[in-house]
């Protein structure tokens, strides 16, 4: 779990200093309680909870809104599971 974790960290820094925009100061790893990190920098962080981000902010702004569910699994072997009638 550590090392997904870790991945998606590394992924997330990449992707906002690859960005031809202002320089962000440098990153942070916060723990908030025993179960919830915050991540990032001045530019954009995300909650941590113990299995999912549930929080992801850009500039102040909250980037995902109402949006739900997003299916996430480090098995490839187990196929997507399949709602009722399909």
């Amino acid at each position: 779990m550590k090392g997904f974790f870790l991945a998606v960290v590394s992924a997330l820094v990449g992707a906002v200093y690859s960005l031809p925009t202002e320089r962000a100061t440098e990153p942070f790893l916060t723990q908030i309680d025993e179960d919830t990190w915050l991540i990032g920098n001045d530019l954009w962080n995300m909650t941590q909870q113990r299995t999912f981000g549930v929080k992801l902010m850009y500039k102040g702004k909250d980037c995902v809104g109402e949006a739900v569910g997003h299916y996430v699994s480090y098995s490839m072997n187990k196929p997507f599971p399949k709602k009722q009638g399909d």
